[in-house]
């Protein structure tokens, strides 16, 4: 089994007291497993790049809309293990937390077939996503 670790950046977004939540789509080049989950935007920080601007990278990716603004602010390191058929790769995801005000105008790209703003604990419990970002985030509106 070839093994990886891979560095991620991500990004809790809240608008309304809601956290943004996009669905991976069937596409998912990373792993089998990915496909059809529910996850944080954000992606992979690419060499040479501050974790922010990876960060900023990546929202703008995935939802042609978000920005960075004031309200950015590192809330967790978190480490885990995903695993497929041929490959297990330990993701270390460094999340950071932030706001947004006005009309979201989100236009996902093609990694995502859905998005929700939410903060239905028992939608999240029901959403198929990554144990330990499912954790963090019912940690974090309780």
């Amino acid at each position: 089994m070839k093994k990886y670790t891979k560095v991620v950046v991500s990004a809790i977004v809240w608008h309304d007291n809601k956290i943004l939540l996009l669905k991976r789509a069937q596409n998912f080049k990373e792993l089998n497993i990915g496909k059809d989950f529910w996850d944080l935007p954000g992606g992979k920080l690419e060499f040479g790049l501050q974790t922010v601007e990876a960060l900023q990278n990546e929202l703008l990716e995935e939802t042609h809309y978000i920005k960075i603004n004031s309200t950015l602010r590192l809330i967790e390191a978190i480490s885990y293990l995903i695993e497929d058929e041929i490959t297990i790769t330990n993701r270390i995801n460094i999340i950071y937390d932030m706001k947004i005000e006005g009309e979201a105008q989100i236009q996902l790209s093609e990694e995502h077939s859905e998005y929700i703003f939410t903060d239905n604990v028992y939608l999240i419990q029901s959403l198929n996503m990554m144990a330990p970002i499912k954790s963090l985030l019912l940690k974090l509106l309780e």
